[in-house]
């Protein structure tokens, strides 16, 4: 019975000492982390589809080198105010004719790759474009885009002011006429001349004289528009597709013309008439 007690004791002490020389001394955990050196862009070219009159806008956008440095892009359109986008346009929206838009750019970068606000170019078909941000590699940019006008336009130069000496009661006041026509294909820009029939008084405007356009022709009518010239096509291919456009003066040599009574009876000063010119487009001609 004394034997075996004393054996229990002894594994009992060699127990305890070898968990006593587990818990002794400290070890590491080395981490590595490696930087790679970074790429800089030296230019992010986009391209998207400008818009025309009356398209929707195209959410597809292109960039230069995409599956190279980046991840993601898309393409986003905003009615514009100012220098800032603040209504956001949907797929179903109608481009307005001389409507200013931004179109603004998301592209985001691989890792591995960067961007200098100072040094790189962005652009958009070509125009130069502005940084909006960079975040996390995300980065906006976009240009400022006006939508382009498809409707005719032109200038209409009308005859320069004239005076009248009495006692000549025939005068020549002159043509209007059009210049500096664009997108212009066919039909026709109508030029009128409206008048009251009066020349009124400077000092008195109930003092007045009555007076014609063209008499010796048939007189254009008082307070109507009349009409006195026109811009059209003057000539064309052998397919019909016109080639020279001119303006046609429909009342040359258009005359003031008093009646030699009114004229002599009345009274002193100066007097004066306003012609009002116009003009109008159409899409037919005839």
């Amino acid at each position: 019975m004394k034997k075996v007690f004393a054996l229990f004791i002894v594994l009992a002490i060699m127990c305890t000492f070898t968990a006593t020389a587990f818990a002794e001394g400290t070890q590491s955990q080395e981490i590595t982390l490696t930087i790679p050196n970074y790429f800089t862009l030296s230019k992010v070219a986009a391209t998207v589809t400008l818009p025309t009159v009356g398209a929707n806008p195209n959410s597809n956008v292109d960039i230069e080198d995409y599956n190279t440095y980046f991840t993601f892009k898309s393409a986003n359109f905003y009615m514009d105010a100012g220098n800032y986008g603040t209504s956001y346009v949907n797929e179903s929206h109608q481009f307005i004719e001389g409507q200013t838009y931004r179109f603004e750019v998301r592209a985001d970068l691989k890792p591995e790759y960067r961007i200098d606000e100072n040094t790189t170019e962005f652009t958009i078909n070509g125009i130069k474009a502005t940084l909006s941000s960079i975040s996390n590699n995300m980065v906006f940019f976009y240009i400022l885009y006006t939508v382009p006008s498809t409707s005719p336009a032109w200038t209409l130069v009308i005859p320069s002011d004239v005076s009248i000496n009495y006692p000549k009661n025939e005068n020549l006041i002159g043509n209007a006429k059009i210049e500096n026509v664009s997108n212009f294909g066919g039909g026709k820009i109508d030029v009128y001349l409206k008048y009251d029939g009066l020349f009124k008084n400077t000092a008195d405007q109930s003092k007045t004289l009555n007076y014609k356009l063209n008499p010796n022709r048939g007189s254009l009518p008082v307070n109507e528009n009349n009409r006195v010239g026109k811009y059209s096509v003057s000539a064309t291919d052998s397919d019909g597709t016109p080639i020279e456009y001119s303006y046609h003066i429909l009342q040359d040599g258009i005359k003031v013309y008093f009646d030699s009574s009114d004229y002599h009876s009345a009274a002193p000063g100066t007097y004066k008439a306003q012609i009002i010119y116009s003009s109008e487009y159409s899409a037919t001609d005839d």
